[in-house]
């Protein structure tokens, strides 16, 4: 598979293999562009699917979009969604949501 899963209070991220050993912490980045929210998310072919809950939520740079924060277990991971899927979806304070990440990259 040439894949590793990296574990977090809450959940787990599935990247690229890049021999990190067993046990060894890490940091990753998520940005905002690469998290879609679902009610229910179904077969996809993104890797890190996970359940979360709306913590807060507010203005982005242009007037059609907004961020989202979701709260994972200890982590928050950000969302930027249209301003029309947020009201497709009904989001509000505390609603429990799937978080749906196209993309991880590490820090180093």
């Amino acid at each position: 598979m040439h894949l590793s899963r990296f574990d977090f209070p809450g959940g787990g991220l599935w990247l690229r293999d890049q021999g990190i050993p067993v046990g060894q912490r890490v940091r990753v980045r998520v940005f905002a562009r690469d998290v879609s929210l679902a009610e229910n998310p179904g077969k996809s072919s993104i890797q890190n699917i996970l359940r979360g809950h709306v913590d807060a939520f507010g203005e982005d740079e242009h007037p059609g979009l907004m961020l989202v924060r979701v709260r994972i277990g200890e982590a928050n991971l950000l969302a930027r969604v249209t301003r029309r899927a947020a009201a497709k979806l009904g989001i509000q304070q505390e609603d429990e949501i799937w978080v749906q990440v196209k993309s991880v990259a590490l820090v180093e």
